[in-house]
């Protein structure tokens, strides 16, 4: 299972320290982690997914954690730099998988950026968003896409939450406060192409739960419940 964490490059104390939590937490569970290369919200969240003494490991039935998936909006610059330097974000990129959008910086490039991230996500969460926002332009894209958005809510007086409550308030997305929350609405990280002996059923054809798969597996009739079951997909960084 797939969890894009994005938000405001513009982030507040309070938004990095929820995304840095998500991350950690997320992380440990077992779910794969896609976040894009940026200040904010972005190095936030790889803060808490590469913490110390939880550095993730490639997928197998042995390992625990994913390497966390990074969307960079821009192809490698001459002499290997990236933009913004990783030296500025601070964190350890070799445990990561990079992927690489265009050829040079610009605002189009962040725009396909977040397509491409929406595209391989089975979900999302906007952690702080303002009302105008790349990350506002992601939801829009996970809607048309019928994938799961979530939004932490945030003070009421924060030009960086103006867009994650309006989300709230339009029913939009769905409130998260912290992992529990995002197990709940997407099911657990082994629900996925690896869950032995499990049919994976269309996209809206039912939701399914934890408990379901066990009756799945049983041949027996789901029961209903909160999400659904996506395709996994494969980033080739």
């Amino acid at each position: 299972m797939r969890i894009l964490i994005t938000g405001a490059r513009a982030a507040t104390p309070y938004g990095e320290g929820v995304a840095e939590r998500l991350g950690r937490e997320l992380s440990r569970r077992g779910y794969t982690i896609l976040t894009p290369y940026s200040y904010g919200i972005g190095v936030a969240v790889l803060r808490g997914v590469l913490s110390p003494g939880r550095i993730p490991m490639r997928g197998g039935r042995t390992t625990e954690w994913q390497r966390p998936v990074v969307y960079v909006p821009h192809g490698l610059l001459p002499g290997g730099v990236l933009y913004p330097p990783v030296r500025a974000l601070g964190v350890d990129l070799r445990h990561c998988e990079l992927v690489y959008t265009g050829v040079h910086p610009g605002m189009g490039r962040f725009l396909e950026r977040g397509r491409r991230m929406v595209d391989e996500a089975d979900a999302v969460i906007v952690v702080e968003s303002f009302l105008r926002s790349g990350a506002m332009t992601e939801v829009v894209r996970a809607e048309s896409r019928g994938i799961p958005i979530l939004a932490v809510p945030g003070p009421v007086d924060s030009a960086a939450s103006v867009g994650t409550n309006l989300l709230l308030r339009d029913g939009r997305a769905r409130v998260c406060q912290g992992a529990d929350d995002v197990e709940t609405l997407v099911g657990g990280p082994w629900l996925g192409a690896n869950t032995p002996d499990v049919d994976t059923p269309h996209v809206g054809e039912y939701p399914v739960t934890r408990g379901d798969v066990t009756q799945l597996s049983e041949m027996n009739t789901p029961t209903p419940g909160l999400v659904t079951l996506s395709t996994p997909h494969v980033v080739v960084a």
